[in-house]
This record gives C-alpha cells, structure tokens and sequence, in this order.
C-alpha cells in the first residue's frame, strides 16, 4: 500500500488569533472572558449555606447556638434574606462520631449575590472563597479536643441548579482550585429542582426543596434590573424559565 502525501494549501490553515489581530479590537469589559470575549458571562449566584449543629439538651432552646452561627455567617456574607426550618438530620449517622447524635439542619439564603466571574483572571471562583470562609468560620466552635460543633456547607444556587463545594473528591466532582470541588448537587427541571443519583437525603426532603424552591423565586426578581433600566430580554437578563424540560446540551 503507497503512503499518500497531503498537502493543504497554505490559504486553508487558520493561523493563531494572536497573529492575525482584529482591525477593530473591542474594549474588554468586567464579564468577559480574555480568551472567548463573545462568550456569553455567566449570572451571578445566591449563596446558600446549610448548617448542621450539634444540640444543647440542657437549656430551654434545643439550639441555642445557631444564634451564633447566624450571626458570624451574616458578618461574613452579609445579610440573611432567608431560613428554612430547623430539622434533625436523621439521614445518616456519619457525622456522630465527631459532632455527636440527635444532630439539626437548617439552611440560610444571603440578599447579596455571588458574581461568578472576578476582575482577576487569577483568582479562584467564587465558591471557592465562600467554601475557605466556612471552613474558618467552623473553628470558632471547635471543642477543646478539636472535634466540630458546627459543619457548614455553602452551595450557589442558579436558576437551572445547586451547585455545593466540598473538600472531598469523588468521581462526579469538579476541581476548582485550593483543595476545593464542586459537586453538581440539583438540577431545576419541571418546576422543581430534581435531585440525581448521588444527591445527599437532606437535599431531597420536602424543607429543603420548599426553601430552595423559595430561594430561587426571590433570585429570579434579584436578576431583574431596576424599573428605571428596564431593557428588552436579554441571554443575561431573561424571564424565568418555564417548566418545560431543559434542552438537551450540545455535544
């Protein structure tokens, strides 16, 4: 069999960008992206972040020290808009060993939106830094022995999904810098958001989908602009998704 030699005219190759520089270059703006400037910038997210905390059976209020914890959480992230009830996390018993039993659960939604793309090209996501703050913010309630008293989880909610941070690394998980991952928890489909196949029995209950289902109402009206800017409908500024079922993802 004879080796076949092609060649391609040196008109068809497409040279680097860098060599063939744009006649008329674009100012870049805060959202765009330095390599895909026609890309199209994510929305901005609401931070949610659910607390477990261990109970205080000798005093009157079963949790006197969620008081605390809202308090650093808002002095962190700003103001919270938002709680879902307080619940005991019967789900699994994994964390006993460390926080002790009869344990509760309850999750916070922030006023303040996340923006997921930064004026550094250098620095990490913004859930990064959220999932770092936590981290900190747990060993203000550390025992003497080390063990946690409060475990928090923060998570950027869309209007297509829930995404939570995690330090922990799985297959279905996605690094994102600094020993942290994101783990694509909830998807919103149909009206509601739908869990998959490895989504944690909390985020599956009835309190946590009423509150996220809440949540997401109120970021739909944080990503409409003022009544003095209203414009017409925009991929950045778009009326809520029905619920009719996603499109399927280009390949």
């Amino acid at each position: 069999m004879r080796n076949v030699e092609f060649r391609i005219p040196q008109s068809e190759i497409l040279r680097p960008r860098s060599l063939t520089p744009d006649p008329h270059p674009r100012p870049p703006t805060p959202d765009s992206c330095p390599l895909t400037p026609d890309a199209c910038p994510p929305d901005p997210a609401n931070l949610i972040v659910g607390v477990l905390i261990s109970p205080c059976p000798l005093t009157p209020d079963p949790c006197p020290l969620l008081d605390s914890v809202r308090a650093a959480l808002e002095s962190r992230f700003g103001s919270i808009d938002d709680q879902s009830e307080l619940i005991p996390f019967d789900f699994t018993r994994y964390y006993e060993p460390e926080m002790g039993p009869d344990l509760l659960r309850t999750w916070f939604s922030f006023n303040e939106l996340r923006p997921p793309v930064r004026a550094d090209p250098d620095a990490c996501p913004a859930l990064v830094d959220d999932k770092l703050a936590t981290i900190q913010l747990e060993s203000l309630w550390r025992t003497p022995e080390g063990r946690r008293k409060v475990n928090l989880d923060p998570g950027h909610l869309t209007m297509h999904n829930l995404v939570l941070a995690t330090t922990k690394n799985y297959a279905h998980r996605v690094f994102l810098g600094l020993g942290i991952y994101a783990e694509l928890t909830l998807l919103y489909e149909h009206g509601k958001f739908a869990p998959l196949k490895w989504t944690y029995p909390d985020y599956r209950s009835r309190v946590a989908q009423d509150f996220l289902s809440r949540v997401r109402d109120r970021y739909l009206l944080k990503l409409r602009p003022p009544a003095t800017d209203r414009r017409p409908p925009t991929a950045r500024h778009r009326p809520p998704a029905s619920s009719a079922p996603l499109p399927a993802p280009p390949r």
